[in-house]
């Protein structure tokens, strides 16, 4: 897979796990905006910022993909959706399906407080 390819799905990843999130809490959540963030503060905000960022972190070469990363949509806001990304420790390798046999490396998720009946 070549780096245009995979930030093509990067990209596709982000809008997903946004799209997933809107139906598990029964709102459409905003897409004008994204921010990634970590467990120590803001990665990247912007869809081509947060897109690329990925793409550093994940692509070391056509054969060499990190091979899972967790993407959770931790919060929004009127026009910014959260997600705080999780890279798991694993060597790159191949692009094919994740453990939960997903196409890609993405896992997408949403954070239990978002949910319905978890308010």
């Amino acid at each position: 897979m070549t780096e245009m390819e995979f930030s093509i799905i990067t990209r596709g990843s982000l809008r997903e796990a946004i799209d997933k999130a809107s139906i598990q809490i029964g709102k459409q959540l905003p897409t004008e905006n994204i921010r990634l963030i970590s467990l120590s503060g803001t990665l990247a905000e912007g869809w081509k910022e947060t897109t690329n960022y990925l793409v550093e972190k994940m692509y070391h070469g056509e054969e060499a993909i990190l091979p899972c990363a967790d993407l959770v949509v931790d919060s929004f806001d009127e026009g910014t959706t959260t997600i705080r990304l999780f890279i798991a420790g694993h060597p790159p390798g191949a692009f094919g399906l994740n453990w939960n046999d997903g196409v890609g490396p993405y896992l997408k998720m949403v954070n239990a407080k978002l949910l319905p009946n978890n308010e």
